[in-house]
């Protein structure tokens, strides 16, 4: 019975938020604070170790709710407003024919023959308010409606929020989008908690360390509570000790045939690799202190015969294996439960990505939902997976459909709050993501078409589109290779934050466009006029009169205006796209003195705007040396031509012309550029201001 969605309310940055869930993996990825954790952290205070609540677990504007509702006098019961609550909503698949109907029978709330899902509802909440509002007010003293200090630090004190608040369960029925609820005892909800889901971690802090002589984290210890939990039965402890006592190598010899199940999964996974060491498990037990889990991970070189420590094996192997054990660990508890077991068993799996080297990242997913079927007793019986993560290998090597991605973003609130707005994450389903048809007047490219190149370009080039604060497209090699020098000389500010820059070329940025508006993140294209001859579409200068664009990107945003001298008259405003989202920035007119004459220029591609924004050194030195220009301007069309034709007869490679510029120290940046960033750093400025990492 999979567990399909979870809503999650007011708790941290998750405001009200819906997750749909895979029957197999689903991966969570996004920017640092952006709420990741707080979904691991709110399914285990619910459901997994029932960590205790805290204020601070609300979200942060709701805080002022709290004081609000503490600094008001109150002169009856009836004048007690309510307090806000945090919710956890599970929502099951149901199979009419297959599912056990004892074990949900609680859950079904309506008679009706047609019940595909059910919900359980997990939620913390006043106990009584009327008893909260007499403790709070014997504490604070009030006077003149006043309280001494505010009931967020009342709940703050140690005991006060447990005193007070408690979690309650109701069961849920979807009828037609109509939302059914039960409210269901404490003992009822607990018990059923028990019966729906198991939930267990892997945490991200797994605590490795390199040290030779350090204990705390062996695979020796994870072997032993292995054994432990799913090896040993009764007797075996009194077989172990007999087998010590007998012979020592006789138990290394049972270790290793009770392990041979999990050290074949453990080799699917690709360790050890060919000609590497096989794993052993060595006995050093003694007959005083067997079963005292005094066993010891050595790596068996079979043609030397010899033995290296634990220690002597990397990092990333040991993260590896010890993520895999514990799977497999929980795996067989849950198929080993005594009594009812959990319908649904969900392990969450923080950044598995440390100390794996990108190959091992890349086949993370896939390898460990391998060894769970290897080992599990039945198809039917492999565990949900969710993985929180902040690696592009991981994401590149997973299907859209798997993908949640969590945006961070600001919600206006109004009245009374002292707050106009506040951090809060929106998840975004890329399973849901749709592509339109693409056109212009060049290309027409199917909505099939336009998504397979998006996730072919974002798995080839090992994209961190999704972990950024904002994205620059780029047109081609020079600008991704200097733009980053551009940054620091006029928008340093921009370092501070996380942005991506992808070289797709102007066929091919407008394709991101509704990739981009789904995810929300602010992006700024930077691309080139690219003038050609309106009649016969060859290259041609841009100062030429008539010359239209042949850029898919410009004739793509800016579908009225074709001709160069639309697009030139366009103004700052009207290059702001998407709701604020989007910056389009490219060639511009300048103005330059050549000769005794005042020239306006304009260029068709990044190369030439960057000679005519340094015309002043061409011929002269630096990376313009080469680069002559004449010296009587005469009809000044006729020298924009000339000069067009020489800067295009150049024969140094686009990535030569960027690497001399960025060695010369006294190159400036193209007044397009700038404007663009200066637009991406101002449309950022707002988040910087707000801060963004609240309880997330």
């Amino acid at each position: 019975m999979p567990l399909t969605k979870a809503h999650i309310r007011n708790f941290r940055r998750l405001k009200d938020v819906t997750i749909a869930l895979n029957d197999s993996e689903t991966i969570f990825i996004g920017p640092n604070n952006s709420g990741k954790t707080s979904v691991t952290t709110v399914f285990r205070k619910f459901l997994g170790q029932k960590q205790n609540f805290t204020i601070h677990d609300f979200s942060i504007e709701l805080l002022n709710d709290f004081d609000r509702w503490g600094s008001i006098q109150q002169t009856s019961d009836e004048t007690l407003g309510a307090l806000p609550e945090i919710s956890l909503d599970l929502w099951f698949s149901i199979d009419a024919k297959n599912y056990e109907y004892a074990k949900i029978a609680p859950l079904i709330t309506s008679l009706s023959e047609n019940v595909t899902s059910l919900g359980f509802r997990c939620i913390y909440r006043a106990k009584d308010l009327k008893d909260l509002r007499e403790c709070f007010d014997k504490r604070t003293n009030i006077s003149n409606s006043k309280p001494i200090e505010t009931l967020t630090v009342f709940l703050s004190r140690e005991k006060e929020l447990e005193n007070h608040f408690n979690i309650a369960y109701e069961a849920l029925h979807d009828e037609n989008g109509t939302i059914h609820v039960e409210t269901l005892t404490k003992k009822a909800g607990q018990e059923l908690s028990k019966t729906l889901v198991r939930i267990d971690f892997v945490d991200a802090q797994r605590n490795l360390q390199d040290f030779e002589n350090y204990r705390g984290d062996k695979l020796s210890t994870v072997f032993a509570s292995y054994y432990k939990s799913n090896v040993e039965k009764a007797g075996a402890s009194e077989d172990a000790i007999n087998i010590v006592e007998a012979h020592n190598k006789k138990l290394t010899d049972h270790y290793n045939d009770k392990f041979s199940g999990l050290m074949g999964a453990l080799k699917n996974l690709g360790f050890p690799a060919t000609n590497e060491r096989r794993l052993s498990v060595v006995s050093k037990l003694s007959s005083d202190d067997a079963l005292k889990g005094t066993t010891d991970i050595e790596y068996a070189d079979d043609k030397s015969k010899y033995s290296l420590p634990e220690a002597y094996n990397g990092l990333g192997a040991k993260n590896l294996i010890l993520i895999a054990i514990q799977l497999i660990d929980y795996l067989k508890q849950w198929e080993s439960t005594e009594g009812i077991r959990p319908l649904t068993h969900i392990i969450f799996i923080e950044e598995p990505e440390v100390h794996l080297h990108a190959q091992a990242q890349q086949t993370f997913v896939k390898n460990m939902g391998e060894a769970l079927k290897r080992m599990a007793k039945e198809d039917n019986m492999i565990p949900q997976l969710i993985v929180t993560t902040h690696s592009s290998h991981i994401a590149n090597s997973v299907e859209f459909g798997r993908i949640r991605y969590f945006q961070k973003n600001e919600l206006s609130r109004y009245g009374d709050s002292p707050a106009t707005s506040t951090s809060t994450t929106q998840i975004k389903n890329l399973g849901q993501f749709q592509v339109s048809r693409v056109e212009d007047t060049i290309q027409d490219i199917s909505s099939e078409e336009a998504i397979r190149f998006l996730r072919r370009y974002m798995t080839l080039t090992y994209c961190d589109l999704l972990f950024a604060d904002a994205a620059i497209f780029v047109e081609g090699s020079s600008e991704r290779l200097i733009v980053p020098a551009m940054i620091k000389r006029t928008c340093p500010d921009l370092n501070s934050l996380y942005f991506s820059m992808l070289e797709v070329g102007g066929a091919y940025a407008h394709i991101f466009d509704q990739l981009m508006s789904f995810l929300e993140i602010p992006y700024l294209i930077i691309t080139d006029l690219d003038s050609v001859d309106a009649g016969t579409k060859k290259v041609c200068c841009a100062m030429k009169k008539g010359a239209v664009t042949s850029n898919s990107t410009l004739k793509y945003f800016f579908q009225s205006t074709a001709t160069v001298e639309g697009l030139t008259k366009l103004t700052t405003d009207m290059k702001i796209l998407n709701s604020g989202n989007c910056y389009v920035s490219f060639q511009k007119p300048i103005v330059k003195t050549i000769g005794n004459e005042k020239v306006t220029l304009l260029a068709r591609t990044f190369e030439e705007d960057m000679i005519y924004t340094n015309i002043e050194k061409c011929g002269k030195g630096g990376f313009l040396k080469c680069v002559v220009l004449p010296q009587n301007t005469g009809d000044i069309e006729c020298t924009t031509e000339e000069i067009f034709k020489k800067i295009s007869g150049l024969t140094r490679k686009k990535t030569e012309f960027a690497l001399d510029a960025m060695a010369d120290p006294e190159w400036r940046c193209p007044s397009y550029i700038e404007e663009g960033l200066n637009w991406l750093q101002n449309r950022l400025s707002s988040n910087l201001e707000l801060g963004g990492t609240e309880n997330a």
